[in-house]
């Protein structure tokens, strides 16, 4: 009685065993007569360096590279067989973070170099194209894929993975008017003068300012100098008090990265009114004092020096 019931779950397992390599053949000719499998064999090693690096705007730069190395059992090539299973740059893809493709691009390799592309394929140096200001993330993947007999691709696998950060510069420029009068770095400022800040920014990636007394980017609250006016790539500052303040200017996503902020200094004339008091009584009254007892010290060092000749 044993051995019968041991035929019969050895019958069963066999039956169940049989369903699912019945099941497994109908997906396979359901995805064009090829048979997918993952081949645990396949292993890719991949880095891109340098890890960060910077083009300039209109410039193109092929700095970052790709180095890989491994085995991909799905590659075949038909030129040369001795690389059949060999990982290689043919399975390459590039991608970039930004959505909006404003700050770098791709250059089309077929182009002569005068096109640009969202993404490439099948290279270990791809030539990157500075556009405007800010940072990107470009990734390079290694796909693994397997090719039914049409040439339709029918099983991709991303075996591996790299980044590296791209930065395009920002260039700003400063010019300070009073009225129709340009003003030099170092002149004083003036109360109802302006700053007018121009960058290589973009709509996606706005001209961000900020001050020594106002981070928020609106510069509201920083009593020398207040926001008059601003675009996407351009912001003009009023001085609307006496002081010094320290001018940040930046790509909204360029805190904390050097090349992708530009500071400098405001000076602006301290204008001191009657009306205007500190907390210990009148400053008119102060300063009047302190004037007085720097004359008298001033003229008893005078005599003094006039009693020794």
């Amino acid at each position: 009685m044993k051995n019968i019931r041991k035929m019969k779950q050895i019958t069963m397992r066999l039956k169940l065993q049989w369903k699912i390599a019945i099941a497994v053949l109908i997906a396979g000719v359901a995805c064009g007569g090829v048979l997918i499998f993952a081949n645990a064999d396949s292993s890719v090693s991949l880095s891109l360096t340098p890890a960060q690096s910077s083009v300039a705007q209109g410039s193109t730069s092929t700095v970052i590279h790709a180095n890989l190395s491994g085995t991909d059992d799905e590659y075949y090539d038909v030129s040369n067989p001795a690389n059949n299973g060999i990982a290689s740059p043919v399975r390459l893809e590039w991608t970039i973070s930004d959505e909006d493709y404003d700050v770098v691009k791709f250059v089309n390799p077929s182009s002569g170099g005068d096109a640009y592309l969202q993404s490439v394929s099948g290279t270990t140096n791809p030539t990157v194209y500075g556009n405007r200001a800010g940072a990107a993330t470009i990734t390079a993947a290694y796909h693994s894929k397997k090719f039914s007999d049409t040439g339709a691709v029918v099983y991709d696998n991303v075996l591996a993975t790299s980044t590296a950060a791209v930065y395009v510069p920002i260039n700003v420029n400063v010019e300070r008017k009073r009225g129709d009068q340009t003003l030099e770095e170092a002149d004083l400022m003036k109360e109802g003068d302006l700053i007018t800040i121009t960058a290589n920014t973009c709509e996606s990636n706005k001209l961000f300012i900020e001050t020594s007394n106002d981070s928020s980017g609106e510069v509201k609250s920083d009593g020398v100098v207040e926001l008059y006016y601003r675009d996407s790539s351009k912001v003009i500052l009023k001085v609307i008090g006496g002081g010094s303040t320290i001018v940040t200017a930046r790509t909204a996503d360029g805190s904390g990265i050097n090349s992708l902020t530009y500071t400098f200094t405001v000076r602006s004339e301290v204008k001191f009114k009657e009306n205007v008091t500190n907390a210990q009584g009148h400053m008119k009254n102060f300063l009047q004092m302190l004037y007085t007892l720097l004359s008298l010290m001033l003229y008893i060092e005078q005599q003094t020096l006039i009693l020794l000749q």
